[in-house]
């Protein structure tokens, strides 16, 4: 470019000669070139630059997709290895509370079955399912928790408890132990 410039100022002395116009013209060509050459200079400078950029874009979109793309492979694996993991933690969760529903339905289901024979003794009065008032004075025990039941007829054995119906209730427990008294219990709650 440079030299183009340099070629041009010379073949503007040539053609001029060497007149007084001459300096005119030289001092003119002189002038007018170098800023010819800088907008050309410039105008080079930025298509390149141009150039560069759409160049390196290009390059950002592919290693972007390709990142992009490694990511989407590397979040798949992570997910199926995190199903995976959820699949056995559930499948262990299931079976300690499989055996444990076991383990509480062996150790339960004697005093259930105590509690089931006792009943049958309350069933007359207060109801098959609890849900009588004894003959028509006591309270309706459906609904009762163990613990509240426990204490009712415990407190009925010693005598401590009841009302108008605790004559009649302190000779029904009279003979119930206290594990009697539990199982009769249980299975009063799940009326």
């Amino acid at each position: 470019m440079k030299k183009l410039a340099v070629g041009l100022v010379m073949v503007g002395l040539f053609l001029v000669g060497c007149s007084d116009d001459k300096k005119e013209s030289t001092a003119s060509v002189a002038q007018n070139t170098p800023a010819v050459v800088v907008q050309e200079e410039k105008a080079a400078v930025v298509e390149k630059a141009k150039e560069e950029m759409a160049a390196v874009a290009v390059q950002v979109q592919q290693s972007s997709a390709a990142v992009a793309e490694e990511v989407k492979k590397e979040a798949a694996v992570a997910v199926e290895n995190v199903k995976m993991e959820a699949a056995n933690a559930t499948a262990a969760v299931e079976q300690k509370v499989e055996e444990a529903t076991q383990a509480i339905e062996e150790a339960v289901a004697p005093v259930n079955q105590r509690g089931i024979e006792l009943y049958v003794k309350c069933a007359a009065c207060h109801g098959t399912n609890a849900e009588k008032k004894a003959l028509g004075t006591s309270q309706v025990i459906k609904g009762w928790s163990a613990e509240q039941t426990a204490s009712a007829l415990k407190g009925y054995k010693n005598k401590t408890y009841g009302g108008a119906m605790k004559t009649i209730m302190t000779t029904q427990v009279a003979t119930l132990s206290d594990e009697d008294i539990e199982a009769l219990a249980q299975h009063i709650a799940t009326f």
